[in-house]
């Protein structure tokens, strides 16, 4: 791996931690305790984000996998 990706790779995983641990947080402080992972249906999409789409999840299970991987353009809606 060249050098320059590699940095950007270890610059996304830190970036991806420090979001979640924000995203975990604002969630548990809105109030609401489930939300629905949402997908726009894109070709650029993975096959993991697309099965997600619509899947209803517990503040905690959110904590752990949003986002999902680095660049992912998913979000999660609280479920009223």
């Amino acid at each position: 791996m060249k050098f320059e990706d590699r940095a950007d790779a270890l610059i996304w995983d830190s970036l991806l931690k420090s979001y979640q641990v924000g995203i975990g947080k604002a969630l548990k402080e809105s109030g609401f305790t489930r939300f629905v992972w949402a997908t726009s249906m894109s070709d650029k999409n993975c096959k993991v984000c697309r099965a997600l789409n619509g899947v209803e999840f517990s503040v905690e299970e959110i904590e752990k996998i949003y986002p999902c991987h680095n660049h992912c353009t998913c979000g999660v809606m609280p479920k009223v």
